[in-house]
């Protein structure tokens, strides 16, 4: 690269504050010299860190002659090694053929190599050795399927060379095999984990789930260059319903092959990935696999391709689609269970959204009608999610059904309380004017927090109230009690404010839309968040625990309340990126290979994009560098110090905290004391010591063992 395509470079970064990496050919005296920089952005700088790599590069053109010359020789290092007669028969094999034909070597002596082939392939790999053998060629490389005593089938890239006597007579020929999968190279899995985050992102964000099923099938039918993809759904009997399709959007569903249709029947009888070999009829490979929702075999993906364009381990990647499928299916039958709900909501008994809609429509035009008064009151339990984090899913159920019955003992003939959200009611006050109705209102603030409902803890509520002196349509006044609620909890909650257009701002109808998109995808994520923590029972509940923990750290370090209900909910899908991790590697319970850990490490970064919709571009710094270490070891842009955002600092302490001191499969648990001296331990190296510190103060981390924090 010359200077000028340096400096172009470093503008690049400069403007797009995203790091990159470069090498530079420089004359000296000496020679030529290689440099490779680093360029990392910095605000409105860029920090450039170079290293000679002369002589590394030297080395490796050495060593690149050096394999031309024994390319052979080098090539069959650690390879299976074969020597076959000219009739066909093995003479030799060393010990690494059994990794390769799951047989002693001694079990290959004296048979017919072609036995061991697939048969599809036994003449393409016949005529190559006929054509060595007589000379027609000096040695050839093909690729072919070995039969396995499992029954299994794999892939192998084979080099055959002749073995001849000084006088040129065949003695035999050379066999080196070796497993074709690592050929399955990193931009493939680059290709792979892209298509995942695709998918994974639809499947939190789109409401129609034949959409998501339709952009699966498309990604992994390009992922596996496959002919077409099909997901399809498992009907009553034998029926099987294609509801998403690589198809183009406008052209009729193409109908299932015969092929695929035994692909979906095998996964159908052994609940497993399922491959159907081409046969004599057919020159497609059909392969499926299952989409499990709970214990119910839902359905199957099920793609067709060449028979030479079916990859070796086709059935493990139309797994790890079909997990993201179970999820969208799971997602789009809650949301159908939520829509057949008539107007009843099931927990608190009390009218529903659609119910209360109704009747305030009805009610405020009978009272125009009439010109009589009617009063509204819009009303939210005060930190309910930090009730549902501290204290569980279960206790917010029973406070939801308390304060339902606290208000429903409040009304009076001919009124109206509803549960129109998660923790929001509505109370409609029909023929009392707004006096009339703060009035009432107070008496059932009163009646709720008189006597602890969780814990200790007495719980408060705030509420906002509009009347019709100052609309005369249904939807307006709801919307004005609601700007009143928004301003009491915005004011100190555990209050009720009067609608006022001197005092209350509302929001235009597109903050309201663009607050409700980014409420519903919140929804949706956290369903995924929870998916996650799901797939391992000892991760049961981790993101809500850290999201609590940082929200209190973010207290203690004096942080705006507001600005740490931020921190709480991005760190309430931290962990959402590892949506995209395959489970093999997510609950392995052995060390990591190397590519395996750079699978996980990929998580922090995929959880940042998928959340980008929902939240807002700090939340999602805030997980995307949840993972960096204050000595810049961590990953995965190697930030360092001041350089890692706040936010993000406190949720790995508060992540790393949780993995510590509850079990997990692939660690030990500490005690509280343990913990505090390994956090203390790691304040300065790994963590920000000042959230160290604030995390030792805590309440919930107490131990008895003091620990003295200190920045090294």
């Amino acid at each position: 690269m010359n200077l000028d395509s340096w400096v172009r470079e470093f503008r690049r970064v400069l403007s797009t504050g995203r790091p990159a990496e470069i090498e530079v050919r420089l004359d000296g005296a000496t020679g030529e010299r290689r440099l490779k920089t680093q360029l990392t952005p910095l605000g409105d700088a860029v920090a450039v860190v170079s290293r000679d790599v002369t002589a590394i590069r030297e080395a490796l053109e050495k060593a690149r002659v050096a394999t031309e010359r024994f390319d052979f020789v080098a090539e069959s290092a650690g390879d299976a090694i074969t020597i076959q007669r000219p009739d066909g028969a093995f003479s030799f094999a060393n010990d690494a053929v059994t990794q390769i034909w799951d047989r002693e070597p001694s079990d290959l002596l004296g048979t017919d190599a072609l036995i061991y082939v697939h048969p599809d392939d036994r003449a393409r790999v016949s005529e190559s050795f006929g054509e060595i053998a007589h000379g027609v060629r000096g040695d050839d490389a093909l690729s072919y399927r070995i039969l396995r005593p499992s029954g299994s089938v794999l892939t192998v890239d084979v080099s055959l060379r002749p073995v001849r006597s000084r006088s040129g007579e065949l003695l035999g020929v050379a066999c080196v095999a070796r497993d074709a999968a690592p050929r399955f190279s990193a931009a493939a899995q680059a290709d792979e984990q892209a298509a995942l985050r695709r998918v994974a992102t639809a499947a939190a964000v789109q409401s129609d789930s034949e959409a998501v099923m339709a952009i699966a099938a498309s990604e992994v039918a390009l992922l596996v260059e496959a002919e077409i993809a099909h997901v399809c759904r498992f009907d009553g009997g034998d029926r099987i319903t294609t509801l998403g399709s690589s198809d183009a959007p406008d052209s009729e569903i193409a109908p299932l092959s015969e092929g695929q249709l035994t692909a979906l029947r095998g996964v159908r009888e052994t609940g497993k990935a399922f491959t159907a070999e081409a046969t004599d009829t057919t020159s497609a490979v059909a392969a499926a696999a299952p989409v499990s929702v709970g214990e119910r075999a839902w359905g199957a993906i099920v793609v067709s391709c060449g028979r030479e364009d079916a990859p070796p381990d086709i059935e493990l990647r139309l797994e790890r689609f079909a997990e993201l499928v179970a999820i969208a299916v799971t997602a789009a039958e809650g949301r159908a269970q939520l829509a057949a709900q008539a107007v009843t909501d099931p927990l608190t008994r009390l009218p529903n959204h659609r119910a209360f809609h109704e009747a305030l429509r009805a009610e405020v035009a009978r009272a125009v009608r009439h010109g009589r008064s009617l009063s509204l009151a819009v009303i939210d339990i005060d930190h309910f999610k930090r009730l549902n984090d501290i204290y569980g899913h279960q206790e917010g159920d029973r406070v939801l059904r308390e304060v339902s019955d606290r208000l429903g003992a409040a009304v009076r003939a001919g009124e109206m309380v509803a549960r129109v959200g998660g923790e929001e009611f509505a109370w409609i006050l029909p023929e009392t004017d707004i006096r009339g109705a703060g009035e009432a209102v107070e008496r059932a603030r009163a009646a709720i927090s008189s006597r602890p409902l969780v814990g200790r803890e007495r719980v408060t509520v705030s509420a906002g109230l509009c009347d019709l002196t100052h609309t005369s349509a249904a939807d307006e006044l709801f919307r004005l009690a609601d700007g009143a609620l928004y301003w009491a909890k915005a004011n100190g909650r555990n209050m009720a404010c009067v609608y006022s257009p001197d005092v209350v701002d509302i929001l235009s109808a597109e903050e309201r839309a663009e607050r409700l998109e980014r409420g519903q995808a919140l929804i949706a994520l956290r369903v995924l968040a929870r998916a996650v923590d799901a797939k391992d029972a000892s991760t049961h509940a981790h993101s809500e625990r850290v999201a609590q923990m940082s929200h209190d750290l973010a207290l203690a370090l004096g942080w705006p309340p507001e600005r740490a209900l931020k921190l709480r909910d991005a760190a309430m899908l931290h962990d959402v990126g590892k949506i995209g991790v395959p489970d093999a590697v997510l609950l392995k319970t052995g060390s990591l290979r190397p590519e395996e850990f750079e699978v996980i490490k990929r998580h922090a970064a995929l959880g940042a994009e998928i959340t980008s919709d929902a939240l807002t571009a700090e939340q999602c710094l805030w997980i995307r560098h949840h993972h960096e270490h204050w000595n810049g070891r961590g990953y995965p842009d190697g930030l360092s110090s001041d350089e890692i955002p706040e936010g993000s600092r406190l949720i790995s302490v508060a992540d790393a905290w949780d993995v510590m001191t509850r079990a997990r499969h692939y660690t030990t648990t500490r005690s509280i004391a343990g913990a505090r001296r390994e956090i203390g331990r790691c304040a300065g190296s790994q963590f920000w010591p000042q959230a160290v510190h604030a995390l030792l103060t805590l309440p919930a981390t107490a131990g008895n063992a003091p620990v003295s924090v200190a920045a090294r």
